[in-house]
């Protein structure tokens, strides 16, 4: 799941620069704008992971790549920068969600004593994923389009979805229901509550 988080951050927004200079035509300012956009569904999404406590990863990481993926497409349909700053603010919103999501499945799942090798591994697979996405931003739209490139990203973020929730009805051994809740830790005045 790293990998494809890793490679649809830096894939996506890169795509979306090249995209907005390109295809729409906007200026570096526009650009910044909508990229401003990503920043709020960051924030935006942050705040919403404080109320989904204990609900099931399986279907809420399917959701979540599934709502990032429709905000890529949203940017691919349209040439208005303002429904691309909302389609950018949805894609980051819920793949910064995607990432708390797997941090803490992954951190639940993987034993103490490996959690610092599998850790590290995550960070260097994770990093690989991320510069294959860098380089696949500028190839894909130099020999098709910027729009072909969206749609890649938007295919990466939604198969996977599918596929997850394929995996939910067979479950998994470290599952008795066929979830595993996310448990997001509250930080007041340096105590866990």
């Amino acid at each position: 799941m790293i990998c494809i988080l890793s490679f649809s951050t830096v894939f996506i927004v890169l795509t979306v620069i090249i995209h907005a200079n390109t295809t729409l035509e906007l200026s570096a300012v526009s650009t910044g704008l909508i990229l401003s956009f990503a920043g709020i569904g960051n924030i935006i999404g942050v705040l919403i992971m404080r109320y989904l406590e204990g609900v099931s990863w399986v279907p809420l990481l399917s959701i979540l790549l599934i709502i990032s993926a429709s905000g890529v497409l949203l940017i691919c349909l349209t040439s208005s920068i303002m429904m691309a700053c909302i389609g950018m603010m949805i894609f980051d919103g819920a793949l910064s969600m995607a990432f708390i999501v797997q941090a803490a499945v992954h951190q639940g799942i993987t034993p103490d004593n490996a959690l610092s090798r599998v850790r590290s591994s995550t960070y260097v697979i994770g990093g690989l994923f991320a510069m294959l996405g860098s380089f696949l931003s500028g190839a894909i739209p130099q020999f098709y389009s910027t729009n072909m490139s969206l749609v890649v990203g938007f295919a990466i973020l939604a198969v996977p979805s599918i596929i997850i929730l394929r995996y939910k009805k067979r479950k998994c051994r470290h599952e008795k229901n066929g979830s595993y809740p996310i448990k997001v830790k509250r930080w007041v005045n340096d105590d866990i509550y």
